[in-house]
C-alpha cells in the first residue's frame, strides 16, 4: 500500500535536500543559503513576499527550475545534485492538485530568489534561495 503524498512532508525532506546543495555550494568566499517553509492556511500571511520583490507567475515548473538550477546556483541541471532538486520541487506540481507557483524576483536576482508555490485551500510553500559574499575573517579575531 503506497502512502498519499503529503505537501508538509515532503516540504521538511526537500529542506533537508536544500541544506546538503547549500553545504556542496558554500565556499570559503561565498555563502549559499536554501531553505524551504511550509504554511497551512491558518499560518500564512505575506511578510517574506515584500514590495521589494516582482511576482512573475510560473507556468513550465521544470524549465523553470531547470533555469533556477543552472542559472543561479550554477548547477548542471542533468547532473545528480540538479536533477534531483528539479525533480523534488516539481513533485509539488505532480502529485497534489491545483498547485499554482509563482516567482518572485529581488531587485538584484543574482543575489537572492524566492518561490512561493500555493494550493486554493491556501496552504503555501515558500522557497527561498540567496548568495552572500563572505567577508574574510582577520587573524586573531
Amino acid at each position: 500500500m503506497t502512502e498519499a503524498f503529503s505537501i508538509p512532508r515532503h516540504s521538511d525532506f526537500l529542506g533537508g535536500y536544500l541544506d546538503a546543495v547549500a553545504r556542496t555550494l558554500t565556499t570559503d568566499t561565498e555563502l549559499v543559503g536554501l531553505s524551504v517553509t511550509f504554511a497551512d492556511a491558518v499560518a500564512c500571511d505575506d511578510d517574506c513576499m515584500t514590495d521589494n520583490h516582482q511576482r512573475v507567475p510560473i507556468e513550465n515548473w521544470s524549465r523553470e527550475f531547470c533555469a533556477f538550477v543552472e542559472g543561479f546556483l550554477g548547477i548542471d541541471a542533468r547532473s545528480r545534485l540538479g536533477f534531483y532538486l528539479v525533480d523534488y520541487l516539481c513533485w509539488f506540481r505532480d502529485f497534489s492538485d491545483d498547485a499554482a507557483c509563482h516567482r518572485y524576483d529581488h531587485h538584484d536576482p543574482t543575489t537572492e530568489i524566492r518561490y512561493r508555490i500555493e494550493w486554493p485551500d491556501g496552504c503555501r510553500v515558500v522557497l527561498i534561495a540567496n548568495r552572500t559574499v563572505r567577508t574574510p575573517s582577520l587573524p586573531g579575531t
